[in-house]
């Protein structure tokens, strides 16, 4: 598992003006829209670190990208952040989540950064794991 640094800015945004989306351009962005307000974040772009070193504070070349892709592709969007916030992101080499099942013992491992945004798939996934049912999606590639 790698651990990353990674941080979030938020925007002003008309209410109602976007919907969640993720972008390749050439590196992964993401956007959470709120009432109000948008999250938008670049993905696994930071610096490996551990909950014990990593930092707090703005990484103003990352800032900065983001705040140019708000410009340039978001124009609902006010383009000055309003605030930031960081966060650790936790990734397998393949990026793919862990869940398996072994015996009785299931093992279930979203990953801090991803995670979130798959709880309701992943919660179906792990409860129908524990019911001994199939589980909704193929959980080949999540196999420890």
């Amino acid at each position: 598992m790698r651990v990353t640094r990674e941080q979030v800015l938020y925007f002003r945004a008309d209410a109602g003006a976007m919907v969640p989306f993720v972008h390749g351009v050439p590196y992964w962005i993401y956007a959470v829209p709120g009432d109000g307000v948008v999250k938008v974040a670049e993905h696994g772009t930071g610096a490996a670190t551990t909950a014990a070193d990593r930092s707090f504070d703005l990484d103003e070349a990352g800032a900065q990208r983001v705040r140019q892709y708000v410009e340039r592709a978001l124009p609902s969007v006010y383009p000055e952040p309003i605030s930031f916030e960081t966060c650790l992101y936790t990734t397998t080499p393949d990026e793919h989540f862990v869940i398996d099942r072994r015996g009785p013992v299931i093992v279930c491992s979203p990953c801090s950064g991803l995670g979130f945004k798959f709880a309701p798939l992943i919660g179906e996934i792990v409860a129908s794991l524990a019911g001994e049912r199939p589980p909704p999606v193929d959980v080949v590639p999540f196999a420890l």
